[in-house]
Formats: C-alpha cells, structure tokens, sequence
C-alpha cells in the first residue's frame, strides 16, 4: 500500500513523507500492518510490544494507538482505518 515500514530505521514514509514514530509506536503500527484484518487483543499488543502481560491501570496502549491513527492519518481516504474492538483490542483495516 502507500506505507512504507522501514524496520531498520524504524520510519514509515506515506508518500513522499517520512513520518517520525517513536520506538513503541513503530513497533504497534508494523504489528498492526503485519496483522491486517485481524483483531488484535490488549493483552496480545501488551505482550509483543511492551514484553508485559500486567493489565494496564494507565491508557498507556490506547495513547499509543491514538497517535498512531494521527501520525500515520489512518483514515478511509488514505486506504486504512484502525478500528477499536470492544471490550477486546483494536483491528487495522483496509478501505
């Protein structure tokens, strides 16, 4: 699609621009890429992004998700919306 991961330098371009993700971010977003389609629980992302299977007493996941969606404009006209599963997780779709 029009993103681009690249997992050494940890960037995505959109386009022509190279958005700035931080470490965890990155990490997120190429699991939910890698995962198109596929509800993804909070417990799972915990675990492969963070290395914690502890509930979460902060919004620590759903921060990073809402930045994600707002970095990589994850919206219908750029092809994919990230979704939130109640009471579950999140699932990347394409459009």
């Amino acid at each position: 699609g029009a993103y681009v991961f690249d997992r050494q330098d940890e960037t995505v371009t959109l386009g022509d621009s190279q958005i700035v993700l931080t470490a965890k971010e990155f990490a997120l977003a190429h699991l939910f890429f890698l995962n198109l389609h596929n509800p993804l629980s909070r417990r799972y992302l915990m675990e492969a992004v963070w290395k914690s299977v502890a509930e979460l007493t902060t919004r620590t996941l759903d921060m990073h998700v809402s930045r994600i969606r707002a970095k990589l404009q994850l919206r219908s006209d750029n092809g994919y919306r990230l979704q939130t599963v109640f009471n579950y997780g999140y699932r990347l779709e394409s459009c």
